[in-house]
């Protein structure tokens, strides 16, 4: 078993350090623990996961807080892959926080027992992962872990509006997920309209009433998002990328990116911040 050190993955002068991390194909390795605390959740897939000798298999949706001394392993089996985004601060955070917040940040890294596992509903997962968007682009400060956390942890919390079954009709729920394939997306909010069974104007109101962005944020969102895992998994050259994605004017197509991930797709393709590796 070993014992990774917090200066493994980050600097002396950073808070946190966060990545995504694909796993596919991964052997089980020795389980280790770590000098710093972390959470992570799964975005997508199935894998295993042992925790202090316990073994279970965990999938999207899942979020898990490891303290220091929990000895934990991740692996696929046969054709099993899944995506994880995992943050890591120094212990010392954990404690300053619950002098001041007490339980709100303590219950989530008990010192007995096994460490805490949620469930997250899908629209928590999607707010997580605009969360994380933003936390990918800071500075690696005590502010902005402070804020991240504070935030997260009570979407959380009982009683929390986000803590709570997704309201959002089922239709624009499974639209949502259609659009998303490049066939769909290129065509634009029309064809996010026809996904959805009923009139653009129905469609507009209820977008705005559930999920408060535009058919026409929620294809940009999806052009956007494989524009981004193009440029991080593949060389296809950004002018392809593109009009792929619907956008024959590649200017335009900078502007959006760049208000989306606060950098150019080139610069972007070149950040090591989010980039999917496989461990």
């Amino acid at each position: 078993m070993g014992r990774l050190k917090w200066t493994t993955f980050a600097s002396h002068d950073e808070v946190f350090h966060i990545a995504r991390h694909t796993y596919r194909g991964q052997p089980k390795g020795k389980p280790h623990s770590h000098a710093y605390s972390e959470l992570f959740w799964y975005e997508s897939g199935q894998g295993w996961h042992e925790v202090d000798g316990v073994r279970s298999q965990s999938s999207a949706g899942d979020l898990i807080f490891i303290r220091p001394d929990d000895t934990h392993a991740l692996w696929t089996q046969g054709a099993q892959k899944f995506t994880i985004v995992n943050l890591q601060f120094l212990t010392s955070n954990v404690a300053r926080l619950s002098r001041t917040y007490g339980d709100t940040i303590a219950r989530f890294w008990p010192k007995d027992g096994p460490p805490v596992k949620l469930r997250l509903h899908d629209h928590q997962l999607r707010a997580l992962k605009e969360m994380t968007r933003d936390l990918a682009g800071s500075e690696r400060t005590r502010t902005v872990l402070d804020r991240f956390l504070l935030n997260f942890l009570h979407m959380l919390e009982p009683g929390s509006p986000a803590n709570t079954a997704d309201p959002t009709p089922a239709w624009l729920s499974a639209a949502c997920k259609e659009i998303k394939d490049p066939a769909h997306f290129y065509l634009g909010t029309r064809e996010f309209a026809r996904l959805c069974k009923r009139g653009p104007e129905y469609v507009a109101r209820s977008s705005q009433r559930y999920l408060g962005r535009s058919p026409s944020d929620i294809v940009n969102s999806a052009r956007m998002d494989y524009a981004a895992t193009q440029l991080l998994m593949t060389d296809t050259e950004i002018v392809e990328i593109s009009l792929t994605c619907g956008y024959e004017s590649l200017s335009y197509f900078y502007k959006l990116f760049k208000k989306r991930f606060g950098m150019s797709p080139r610069l972007y393709r070149t950040s090591p911040i989010l980039k999917e590796t496989s461990p």
